[in-house]
């Protein structure tokens, strides 16, 4: 059986915010500031903060990596996959512009948006690349608190050129 404190099962359950736990002898979670509130877990863990897949590879999944192995660590002509892409997504090839991973894509987009604004507003909890972008491509970060049902006209308005 698994033990994990009451205060980080509010967190990710409860609250939907992740608390760092140390994982000790196999199953046995505790809290990094201690044992507090420890109760006995009778539900399997899914630690949804580290993207594991509680439940394995699809066969369909497994089948495609077996069938495309040999090539997968290498990357696709950078022009071929573009021309590629834009052809399926029926656009120019000036339209499209693919990027090594989402953190890219992120930053490239908002050093195109920084040209015009100098104010970015974040909701918070967020994903970390928002801010760290952010404060490299805008004069004024601003973190707004999100919780269910808030009202974000107040919220808009405070983001723009200014």
């Amino acid at each position: 059986m698994s033990i994990l404190p009451l205060s980080s099962i509010l967190r990710r359950y409860v609250f939907g915010i992740f608390s760092r736990v140390n994982m000790i002898l196999g199953k046995t979670y505790k809290c990094v500031g201690g044992n507090r509130d420890i109760i006995p877990m009778t539900f399997p863990l899914i630690r949804l903060d580290t993207n594991e897949n509680p439940y394995g590879a699809s066969p369909k999944a497994i089948l495609a990596y077996m069938k495309y192995s040999r090539s997968l660590n290498r990357y696709p002509d950078y022009e071929e996959y573009k021309s590629i892409l834009s052809s399926r997504l029926g656009l120019s090839t000036d339209s499209v512009l693919p990027t090594p991973g989402s953190d890219r894509g992120l930053q490239v987009l908002l050093q195109y948006l920084s040209k015009n604004y100098k104010r970015v507003v974040i909701p918070s909890p967020s994903f970390l690349m928002y801010t760290r972008f952010s404060r490299l491509c805008f004069s004024n970060v601003e973190h707004v608190a999100c919780w269910l049902g808030r009202s974000w006209d107040s919220v808009l308005n405070r983001s723009g050129k200014d």
